[in-house]
């Protein structure tokens, strides 16, 4: 058995593979395939702290947006 770590730096030191990633993730954004999914829009700017609560409680199973 091997334990392999990863770390950031790991990529971003390589030019190349930091310009592979930046174009695999464009492109995915850019025709749909990347979508993010949203858990919650409940939230106005005044209930922040009940969305930092919600998002520590490990409930949501996406993003959480807080509307202004």
């Amino acid at each position: 058995m091997t334990i392999v770590g990863y770390t950031l730096f790991g990529f971003t030191s390589d030019p190349a593979k930091v310009g592979a990633a930046v174009k695999y993730i464009s492109d995915g954004i850019a025709s749909g395939v990347f979508r993010p999914v949203v858990d919650a829009t409940k939230f106005t700017l005044d209930q922040i702290t009940g969305a930092h609560q919600y998002m520590e409680s490990n409930r949501q199973t996406g993003k959480v947006i807080a509307t202004v």
